[in-house]
């Protein structure tokens, strides 16, 4: 960038050589150079607080703060209004807030900026299919996977509108069942697979919805997305009476799975919530090597779960006090953050589990779900009493309420905390425990 020259104030005053010329432009030279370099940082400065504040929403929403993520990513617009990534962030906090409207007007502004944006058409697709404008929804899909034939959340999305639109127009199974496969080639997730089952439900191929439906309850019952598998247990029963699926409201909608997939880009820690005072999300979780225990009680049943430990907590000491074995179970995932989910009890097997969930579900527990969760957190294993109650009530202090469970091979009883699939189990609770003097280790239950 060219700078024009003036005249500077001692030039009017004394007479200039012309060696003296030469000096004083060089000098207005590197003042200007200097100049450029300030402005360069300057505006390098502003384009990284923008990024930092989009990357911080991308937090909040990942840790279902929607609120506060719609607030940041507003600012973040403000301050570079082109910013296609925090607009559409935008629209997806308010997308799982429950304003359509708000999401579709971002995710429309976004793409008056940049029409090319597939990962946009896919999000205003799936905002429009849920509004019921179905032919602009499928327009915008078929865009998007136009634009670019693998990717799999614009063919997932488009086999889910022509598997479940109640509209029988927009419907083709076969069609449906295309694309699911298309994108189960490239990337197999449970959801997807929730998909393909409903596909296979429309074709009338009920044996099949069944069987992948089941497989889809199953993997999220290895991966502990249990807050959300009461959708998944509706479908297969509708699929078990050999009737396919119809999306009739956002109710009956599993929105966490059939959105826009938030992109994988290294988040900031979200400051913490003022609900509990704790961060709503980590990063990192670790497996203690396995110990000892006796495998003997691999069966338990999921009653409920909060990302408020101390709802959860209540919860399990109020059944607690009523005799009934519950205990709680800290887990993470990385898609929602920290969960506190509460189960019932510990059995040999399944069928015993499952008869007592059917008991359950008389007294209002409506997700009773048997789950196989083999491996627990032991705090100690004591044959005095006294010293099982006492560690019991260090425990609640520390809003970790325990259970305990006997080990027939040592005669002692051990004090245990949650239930888990695999020996992973979240840093927070081993950190919190180890301060506290325990020194927990991850056995079979």
């Amino acid at each position: 960038m060219a700078w024009k020259s003036r005249p500077l104030p001692y030039q009017a005053l004394m007479p200039v050589t012309a060696k003296w010329r030469k000096i004083i432009m060089r000098g207005q030279k590197i003042f200007n150079g200097l100049f450029l370099v300030i402005l360069i940082l300057a505006v390098s400065s502003m384009s990284y607080g923008t990024s930092d504040m989009t990357k911080q929403g991308v937090a909040f929403i990942k840790a279902q703060r929607f609120n506060e993520a719609i607030k940041i990513l507003s600012k973040a617009i403000k301050d570079s209004p082109n910013d296609t990534e925090a607009i559409h962030y935008r629209g997806m906090a308010r997308y799982y807030q429950g304003d359509i409207d708000g999401a579709i007007a971002d995710y429309s502004r976004a793409l008056e900026i940049s029409p090319q944006l597939t990962e946009v058409l896919t999000s205003r697709g799936v905002a429009l299919f849920r509004k019921g404008n179905y032919a602009q929804a499928r327009k915008d899909l078929t865009r998007a996977y136009s634009k670019n034939p693998n990717d799999t959340n614009a063919l997932n999305q488009m086999a889910w509108m022509l598997a479940v639109c109640p509209d029988k127009r927009y419907r083709d199974g076969n069609k449906a069942l295309d694309f699911s496969r298309k994108a189960i080639q490239i990337k197999t997730t449970p959801n997807y697979l929730d998909t393909l089952a409903a596909a296979y439900a429309e074709t009338g191929r009920y044996e099949e919805a069944i069987r992948v439906q089941r497989k889809v309850i199953a993997l999220l019952s290895q991966e502990e997305r249990l807050n959300n598998i009461e959708i998944y247990l509706k479908r297969l029963k509708k699929y078990e009476a050999h009737q396919p699926w119809r999306q009739t409201g956002e109710r009956d909608d599993n929105t966490s799975s059939k959105t826009a997939e938030v992109k994988k880009i290294k988040v900031i820690q979200p400051p913490p919530s003022k609900t509990t005072g704790k961060p709503a999300a980590t990063v990192t979780t670790s497996a203690k090597k396995q110990t000892g225990g006796t495998g003997l009680f691999p069966y338990t049943i999921f009653i409920s779960t909060y990302q408020n430990p101390d709802i959860s907590a209540q919860k399990v000491l109020s059944l607690q006090k009523r005799g009934d074995p519950a205990f709680l179970s800290h887990a993470y995932f990385k898609s929602t953050g920290h969960w506190y989910q509460v189960y019932y009890g510990w059995f040999k097997n399944a069928a015993s589990a499952a008869r007592m969930a059917g008991k359950l579900k008389k007294r209002k527990f409506r997700k009773s779900i048997v789950v196989k969760k083999p491996y627990a957190v032991q705090v100690i294993a004591a044959a005095s009493r006294a010293t099982l109650k006492k560690a019991a009530a260090r425990l609640r202090a520390l809003k970790y309420p325990s259970y305990q469970v006997p080990d027939p091979g040592t005669g002692k009883t051990r004090l245990l905390i949650g239930a888990y699939s695999t020996q992973t189990v979240p840093d927070k609770l081993i950190e919190t425990l180890g301060k506290a003097g325990f020194k927990p280790m991850v056995v079979l239950r």
